[in-house]
């Protein structure tokens, strides 16, 4: 039996570069982020979905003062992504100059080559959303 939505199930999965989203099976929510319980209907029945990784931005903030391991990347964007199988994610925003984010921004997901260093983070998988190229 496979395991349901969890944090380390998440970031397993992002190693392979694959996103999957919650979706829950008694009311079809999807969710962006991994849990056990359904925060609409309250089932426990909630299943993994694969994710094309395209949404758009919701909102996003500039981080000016980052925290302990992210310094060197200030100033940075931090946004909301609406994927397009639902569910919203939390994610750094990369390849775009922060006066061209704008709410409907068309995103993809991609993946750094590199897990990190140092710190107390935990050194999992990280992704992030750039910017569809529409040439």
């Amino acid at each position: 039996m496979e395991e349901g939505p969890s944090i380390e199930g998440f970031y397993r999965r992002c190693s392979a570069k694959t996103l999957y989203l919650a979706r829950c099976g008694g009311c079809k929510s999807v969710y962006g982020s991994p849990r056990t319980i359904c925060p609409r209907c309250g089932s426990r029945d909630l299943a993994w979905i694969p994710s094309k990784g395209l949404g758009r931005l919701v909102t996003w903030t500039i981080i000016y003062v980052a925290p302990p391991g992210f310094q060197e990347k200030a100033p940075y964007a931090m946004g909301v992504v609406e994927l397009e199988e639902g569910g919203r994610i939390l994610s750094a925003i990369e390849n775009v100059e922060p006066e061209k984010l704008r709410v409907g921004l068309k995103l993809k997901i991609n993946y750094y080559e590199s897990r990190g260093e140092g710190g107390e983070w935990p050194q999992w998988p990280r992704y992030y959303f750039e910017p569809v190229d529409e040439k």
